[in-house]
């Protein structure tokens, strides 16, 4: 009744009412003593299917030994005593037994029902809700040998008459049993074991046999139920080691494959190798989620080299299979574990004709999980039918939760490792050095342009000390400032370093701190350019500045500068100086200038500086008050430079002292006014003369115009030696920064030999150092009045040189094209003459096209 009731639910109650009403008054013959004691049987079975259904798991009682204790506790002792007070209550009651019999009566009833749920409902739920698994020929051959071990062992026992204490041999087949068929074979082997035991027990042979039947009847009960649990616990105990070994085997592979591998690709086979053969199974799958499609495709397959299962493989390999698809599909959908007794005869199975050919049964299969994200899922199939088993698809879930982190863990390594390498390649293509090190001055890191400014490779450099790099000198410099930063304090300084490997470089470092947790410095961090280029530079331009000072203080000129934004007007020492005032003293605005214009002169500046934003160029003598009162002559030339839209930005130019040239020519009008007040007496003198003195009246005349032109040709020879002078000294130093820069270019052209695209930019540049020169040439044959060089040259040849000089140094939106004449005639006259005009007039082509256009270079007659 207990096992009807766990079996098939509570709805059979009338069935086993009606059964025990039946057989109870075919004992008793008294109908309301029948009813009485079933429904007592009755309550007893549902009773007891209520207490296993809510603690011991229903008819999964016999899964595990805790719950099998459970079974024994409440329904084999407690539910029973419902049976036995109910049934030997109404036995008195009614009179077919005695009050002073009670307890005696109910201790046989109990201990048979007790008997009854230990010794024949076990059995039944076993058998019933474990599926009968085909046997191997050598299992069949076992279980017969042990019926028969069995057989002979109870007959021994039990239909023979021995002395008592030999019945608990009994349980040495039991054990046989319990060890190798489990739960299942130990209760059964308890039931033939108790029936042997019965049966000779009633014929009144064996241990238990006595004068009275009853005593008989409570001994072999009590053996009974002792053998009974004994082997039902043996075989949970049993059974669960060997499952805990297993796990604890399988897990501890599992780890440490995921400890040891780098990547799943090398993880996956493992641990498919691993359940196959730790736990029995001769082959399994591993499938990806294929996030594109949204379908699983085999990542990877292993099997026991003892397992060949070539077609079943290769379909393995191509198969796909989308939401609740085949056994991977309906894993990835639920994301619970699965298990199927014999995928041949599952209908959601479509690679089950491979299986069937291959001899393939059972599988179980597991998802790879991330949280509730499943990620792939794992399967593994058996040549034979075996049983669920529900704690091993427990083990394997954790196994994919396990799995599933590990996955995620190398994809989140393989993205550090990307974005340490994407680090290091924008460190490596940083144009500054870079360095980390500890408080200890000990290299971590350095990118790849610090360690081949000193010839080596990061790895030469990392783990060393800062001396053993840059050697002591150096490390002298610099360690007060890296003091410093290991005190936290952000340092930023520029020094001259003697480098060991190196020499000495000027350098522009800076430093910032590395703290932890506790806000302690661990190290620092520093940035560090080589700036010896610049220091040089700035050098040459020092002197430069120190030799144009030299020249515009011999020649009296300054240079300024306007801001059109922001109102400021610079002004040079020499052009303060010009104005009479002291280095300095200048405001610096364009209100100071106009003040310091002489007041008649003021109109007229103003309205050329108008002028100048039209046309771009400034050019205007006027006069100045210095601050003693005095006044003196300037000349101002310059040039406005303008942005987007005409917008003026900025004027520069520079202003001459031509203060003794006004004078000369204030004195030169002077003797003319004298003289032309002469002239008027003397023509008053001569209109009283006679002819005569017309005639010579005449002859001064003519003297007085040649006069004038002596006096015009001496004003031009003053202005050209001006000229002269002021061209003389551009030209002189503006030679030298040619030759500075022919000299540095010679120096890379040799240093960089191979270097093809190098040395044709090289002489790209040689070549307008030439046309420099001779510009400079030009300059000093004007200052000096020499002849120009005349030569017989081929115009087509020079162009062609232009064309290849403008085609690298203007814009690339300018496409410059040549159209020759090949009859062009040669011509008589300075190279570089003509070489400046094609330039200029090439320059002015430029300007003229800001947004880019084509300049096509054309000769002819």
């Amino acid at each position: 009744a207990l096992a009807a009731i766990l079996l098939w639910g509570y709805r059979l109650w009338p069935g086993v009412f009606l059964g025990a009403t039946l057989v109870n008054f075919a004992v008793q013959r008294s109908l309301a003593t029948a009813l009485a004691i079933a429904a007592g049987n009755t309550l007893e079975a549902l009773f007891g299917a209520w207490l296993v259904c809510r603690f011991a798991e229903g008819p999964k009682a016999f899964k595990g030994t805790k719950n099998i204790l459970l079974f024994i506790l409440l329904a084999a002792v407690l539910s029973t005593t419902v049976g036995a007070t109910v049934g030997v209550t109404s036995l008195t009651l009614a009179g077919h037994a005695r009050w002073e019999d009670y307890l005696a009566i109910w201790l046989t009833w109990w201990l048979g029902d007790m008997v009854g749920d230990l010794i024949v409902a076990s059995p039944l739920v076993l058998w019933m809700t474990q599926p009968l698994l085909p046997l191997k020929v050598a299992q069949i051959l076992e279980a017969t040998g042990l019926l028969l071990t069995l057989s002979l062992v109870g007959w021994i026992l039990f239909l023979n008459t021995i002395p008592s204490g030999l019945e608990y041999f009994a349980l040495v087949p039991l054990l046989w049993g319990a060890l190798r068929f489990g739960r299942r074979g130990a209760a059964t082997s308890a039931l033939i074991m108790s029936g042997i035991a019965l049966w000779g027990t009633s014929r009144n042979l064996g241990p238990f046999a006595t004068l009275h039947p009853n005593q008989s009847l409570l001994l072999l009960q009590v053996f009974m139920a002792t053998i009974a649990t004994t082997a039902l616990v043996m075989a949970s105990v049993v059974s669960e080691r060997r499952r805990l070994e297993q796990r604890l085997l399988i897990k501890d592979a599992v780890s440490r494959i995921l400890a040891e591998s780098p990547a799943l690709a090398e993880a996956a086979p493992r641990i498919i190798q691993v359940l196959c053969e730790r736990g029995g199974w001769g082959l399994g799958a591993i499938w990806d989620v294929d996030r594109a499609p949204n379908q699983l495709t085999c990542m990877d397959f292993w099997s026991l080299r003892s397992v060949k299962v070539p077609e079943f493989e290769a379909v393995t390999r191509l198969s796909k299979f989308g939401h609740g698809i085949g056994l991977p599909g309906r894993v990835w959908a639920s994301g619970e574990p699965a298990w199927i007794l014999d995928v041949t005869k599952d209908s959601n199975f479509p690679r089950a004709p491979a299986a069937t050919k291959e001899g393939l049964h059972s599988a179980f299969c597991f998802p790879i999980k991330l949280t509730d994200e499943v990620l792939g899922v794992i399967e593994c199939m058996s040549r034979e039918v075996r049983e669920p088993d529900e704690d091993f698809l427990e083990m394997v879930s954790d196994i994919g939760l396990q799995f599933g982190q590990f996955i995620e863990r190398k994809r989140a390594e393989e993205s550090l490792r990307a974005k340490e390498s994407q680090l290091r390649l924008i460190t490596d293509s940083a144009p500054v050095m870079l360095v980390q090190c500890n408080s200890d001055g000990r290299y971590l890191f350095v990118n790849r342009e610090y360690a081949e400014r000193f010839g080596l490779t990061p790895e030469q450099i990392i783990g060393k000390t800062l001396p053993e790099v840059l050697g002591q000198d150096a490390y002298e410099v610099i360690r007060p400032h890296v003091q410093r930063a290991l005190q936290g304090d952000l340092v930023q300084y520029e020094v001259e370093v003697p480098y060991e490997r190196i020499g000495r470089r000027f350098m522009r470092i800076a430093y910032v701190s590395e703290k932890d947790g506790r806000g302690k410095v661990t190290g620092w961090i520093s940035a560090i350019s080589d700036i010896t280029d610049r220091k040089r530079a700035e050098q040459a331009l020092r002197e430069s500045e120190e030799r144009l000072r030299i020249g515009q203080q011999a020649a009296r000129w300054g240079v300024f500068d306007y801001d059109y934004i922001t109102g400021t007007n610079y002004w040079s020492p020499e052009i303060e100086a010009l104005y009479g005032l002291a280095p300095g003293e200048f405001e610096g605005t364009y209100e100071g200038w106009h003040r310091r214009l002489y007041p008649e002169d003021r109109e007229r500046a103003e309205a050329e500086m108008d002028h100048a934003l039209e046309t771009g160029e400034y050019s205007q003598d006027f006069r100045v008050v210095w601050p003693d009162g005095s006044v003196h002559w300037l000349f101002a030339r310059a040039k406005v430079f303008t942005g987007a839209g005409g917008r003026p930005l900025r004027m520069s130019g520079v202003n001459v002292d031509i203060n003794e040239r006004k004078l000369a020519e204030a004195a030169l009008l002077q003797a003319k006014d004298a003289l032309a007040q002469s002239n008027a007496e003397l023509e008053r003198r001569v209109q009283e003369r006679t002819a005569e003195l017309e005639r010579a009246n005449t002859a001064l005349l003519s003297e007085m115009e040649e006069e004038k032109r002596l006096e015009e040709q001496l004003r031009q020879s003053q202005k050209l030696e001006s000229i002269g002078t002021l061209t003389g000294g551009i030209a002189h130093d503006f030679n030298n920064i040619l030759n500075i820069i022919r000299g540095h270019a010679s120096f890379i052209g040799e240093d960089r030999s191979k270097d093809q695209e190098l040395q044709r930019a090289l002489k790209i540049i040689d070549e307008t150092v030439d046309r420099g020169t001779a510009i400079v040439q030009q300059l000093l044959a004007i200052a000096r009045r020499s002849e120009a060089r005349l030569e017989q040259l081929n115009l087509n040849d020079l162009v062609k040189n232009l064309e290849r000089l403008l085609s690298e140094t203007f814009p690339k939106t300018i496409d410059v094209g040549l159209h020759l004449d090949p009859g062009t005639p040669s011509l008589m006259a300075d190279p570089s003459q003509i070489d400046q005009i094609l330039l200029n007039i090439s320059l002015n082509a430029r300007d003229a096209m800001p947004e880019g256009g084509k300049l096509v270079l054309t000769t002819g007659t």
